[in-house]
């Protein structure tokens, strides 16, 4: 039998319903598990989905076993996606009385907030539980009074744990505090991820220290040890506040966060993790710190003489884009001196690569007073050079004339009645001039003259002696001419 076709309008009736009855299907079994399994061991329990009854708008009078105290506390319907609210404008709170949030001065505690801070680099406060003095026994929760949106973990004058990662102003946020049985509390679960944290002064509590006493727990603002000083008032909106008065074993905590980041569409494990880079500075790759929120930016940076690849890194729902850099050497700029060569001072060009050589140079009729300068990280080594007039050295051997010169002599006797006879003996000049060669020596490489014996059939001898030189400046250090001559010619007749 043939059937009529399912008319438009009833085909997108089911579509919707089997949509509804999927998602529910879907959120019920989260949503049991948490009342089932998390909600034996919790001790408080405040969710705005049970002001439901609220009109959009409306004042807040009671929420869970608080009363509203102060203005501006009021109900929204929906805002984080599209769950309720309870909105904060800095001027009120929701106080529970008669609160003992630890059992024993060892027993563990756990408290979960989902926020969003409308300004958080104000001194403020989500949780406060005063006991005891304003330094010794209370459990704060709220920002940085430096006013930088860290979240803190505070007992009283300045004693405190402070994360090292900024919340954003409205952004939304989850986050767990485990107080443990032994030790000390030691992180911030933001948004499923661990966030570094500091001590400040002498730190937070350690177990066997926590305060017993019941007191008064309120959220939205500050009552510093419990003295009625009311202050630091808590501005933006908050989802949800639960408190157990035990330790969340690793399958609750997971099961807490699949329906935290279910329910509220929150970007979990959201931060990211700053690289690690060759040549960082010495506070880390990124000027933020160690750990980033989704939507915030790294800001690279590098040691003094070194350039980050990239100027910033996006962190989106955990992962970094680009996922890292590289810290590079930074050139070095050619040097400028007086009488340089019109082209510039290094060969090279006006920018040295970091690891290369700057290979010096200068205008005509000067020289560098050294070759070459090395260049690492922007850096000169060594740091300057001088472009030097060029010295030209002349060395001069004077012409020199030798000349030796005897005179004849004649000697003679004469006597009479006698016979006589003459002896005469003469000495015939003999001239012998010696010549040196004048030479002029412009150099700048070594040279060297040997000695030169010049001799003559008179037996005269002459020698010029030149020492070895090495010049570099051409400059001449010593010369020695030595000359000695003699000559003679004997005639007896």
């Amino acid at each position: 039998v043939p059937t009529r076709p399912v008319p438009m309008v009833w085909r997108s009736f089911c579509r919707v319903s089997c949509l509804f009855l999927l998602t529910s299907a879907l959120v019920r079994p989260i949503q049991a598990f948490v009342t089932a399994a998390l909600h034996d061991n919790m001790y408080i329990s405040m969710n705005a989905s049970s002001l439901s009854a609220l009109t959009n708008g409306a004042a807040v009078v009671t929420w869970g076993s608080g009363s509203a105290v102060g203005t501006g506390i009021t109900y929204l319907a929906s805002t984080i996606n599209q769950q309720p609210a309870v909105s904060f404008s800095g001027s009120g709170r929701i106080a529970l009385s008669n609160v003992q949030l630890f059992q024993t001065s060892s027993s563990p505690l756990s408290v979960f907030i989902v926020f969003k801070p409308a300004s958080p680099t104000s001194y403020q406060f989500l949780l406060n539980f005063g006991v005891g003095s304003s330094c010794n026994s209370n459990v704060e929760v709220g920002f940085d009074w430096s006013s930088t949106a860290k979240p803190v973990l505070h007992r009283g004058c300045s004693h405190s744990i402070k994360s090292s990662l900024a919340c954003s102003a409205n952004t939304w946020y989850a986050m767990l505090l485990s107080i443990p049985s032994s030790g000390t509390f030691s992180a911030f679960v933001v948004n499923r991820d661990a966030w570094d944290t500091t001590t400040t002064n002498q730190g937070w509590l350690s177990a066997g220290t926590y305060p017993t006493a019941t007191a008064a727990l309120d959220i939205g603002a500050r009552n510093d040890g419990g003295t009625g000083n009311i202050n630091s008032f808590f501005s933006g909106e908050i989802a949800e506040v639960d408190v157990w008065r035990a330790t969340l074993t690793s399958s609750e905590q997971e099961s807490l966060w699949l329906y935290t980041c279910q329910r509220y569409n929150l970007a979990c494990q959201s931060t990211c993790q700053a690289p690690t880079i060759a040549n960082q500075a010495a506070g880390g790759a990124c000027s933020e710190g160690s750990r980033l929120t989704s939507g915030s930016s790294c800001t690279a940076q590098c040691v003094s003489g070194f350039t980050p690849s990239s100027s910033a890194l996006s962190c989106t729902t955990g992962t970094l884009s680009p996922s890292t850099f590289t810290c590079q050497p930074n050139p070095c700029a050619a040097p400028s001196v007086t009488n340089q060569y019109n082209g510039g001072a290094c060969s090279e060009g006006a920018s040295i690569p970091s690891g290369s050589t700057c290979t010096l140079r200068c205008a005509l009729g000067y020289d560098a007073s050294r070759e070459s300068l090395s260049c690492f990280a922007g850096i000169m080594t060594p740091a300057a050079f001088a472009c030097q007039a060029t010295t030209t050295t002349s060395s001069t051997l004077t012409t020199q004339t030798y000349s030796t010169t005897s005179s004849s002599v004649t000697n003679s006797t004469t006597a009479s009645s006698m016979s006589s006879s003459s002896n005469t003996t003469s000495s015939t000049t003999t001239t012998t001039s010696y010549t040196l060669t004048t030479e002029t020596y412009s150099s700048t490489s070594s040279f060297s003259t040997s000695s030169t014996t010049i001799s003559s059939s008179s037996s005269t001898t002459t020698s010029s002696t030149l020492t070895t030189y090495s010049m570099t400046s051409l400059s001449v250090t010593s010369y020695t001419v030595t000359s000695s001559m003699s000559s003679s010619t004997a005639t007896n007749s």
